[in-house]
């Protein structure tokens, strides 16, 4: 863990679960905190599953936070400075892609790709998806806010040229953990886990580099920081490696066990302005030793 009375020097915090509240809004201690940290130099990092077009329909909500950040998307296969402008990209080679696309298929799965816009440039992404994915009552919960960015394809691998953030599909338990055991075989040219979810259970696939933790890792290096200047909070299985990479990691109360048992303590939940009860338990430690 971090030095007792030192603030973080670089603080990676996920959105959904953990700075968010059920209602997408960031609470007033919350915010509150992320402001006294930056004016003690924390540099912030919201790390999220989130994409690019998901994150913009948030754009008012961290303006209202008025804190700079850095932003790691798609699981931190994309990654971008204050002030909006890519710092990197992550994406799944075509390989990996048609080695990923007929094992979630044979678990039940549909798999969709987060891929580049045809012929253009920038952060803005695509939904690529085939009509049975389309028709899934599992995945209608997570399409119902992503209109303006799907496209159908006869085969979602086609668009593989196009540079793929990261694959996801969503399915009964035992389909996700079926297509999860299948990915498991590619470790190393995939990173992949699964994750619940109120609707249904999500199996998701970035590049090897394309995580939170390879996010969180790249960053620090890019600042001059060491593990030891790194918190990261946390409630899923996506936040799993920058929490195993920081020097001090929070696990929300509402994080799930594998996230509660990796952490170096428990904070409070989403609804009770866990991180800044976590920030104001850093402050408050006492001398180590």
């Amino acid at each position: 863990m971090m030095s007792a009375n030192s603030p973080p020097r670089l603080l990676a915090v996920d959105l959904d679960g953990t700075l968010l509240s059920p209602d997408n809004r960031i609470g007033a201690e919350d915010a509150a905190a992320l402001r006294r940290a930056a004016d003690s130099g924390t540099q912030l990092l919201i790390a999220t599953g989130r994409g690019h077009h998901s994150v913009m329909r948030l754009r008012g909500v961290l303006e209202e936070l008025a804190v700079p950040a850095y932003l790691a998307l798609h699981n931190g296969a994309l990654v971008l400075d204050p002030s909006g402008a890519e710092l990197w990209r992550s994406t799944l080679n075509r390989d990996a892609v048609a080695a990923v696309v007929p094992r979630v298929r044979a678990a039940g799965l549909h798999p969709m790709l987060y891929v580049g816009v045809e012929g253009g440039g920038g952060a803005e992404v695509r939904l690529v998806l085939e009509k049975a994915a389309h028709r899934s009552r599992c995945a209608q919960f997570y399409l119902r806010t992503k209109t303006g960015i799907l496209e159908l394809a006869a085969d979602v691998a086609a668009a593989a040229h196009r540079g793929v953030l990261g694959m996801v599909s969503f399915g009964t338990r035992a389909e996700v953990v079926s297509g999860a055991a299948a990915l498991a075989h590619l470790d190393g040219r995939i990173a992949s886990w699964w994750a619940p979810f109120p609707s249904a259970d999500a199996l998701e696939a970035v590049a090897p580099a394309g995580t939170k933790g390879h996010a969180v890792r790249r960053l620090s290096e890019r600042l001059g920081l060491a593990p030891c200047d790194v918190l990261a909070i946390g409630d899923n299985a996506n936040d799993l490696d920058m929490l195993r990479y920081a020097g001090t990691a929070v696990a929300m109360a509402n994080a799930t066990p594998e996230v509660r048992a990796a952490a170096d303590f428990v904070t409070a939940s989403n609804t009770e302005a866990g991180v800044a009860a976590a920030l104001k338990r850093i402050a408050a430690a006492g001398p180590s030793g």
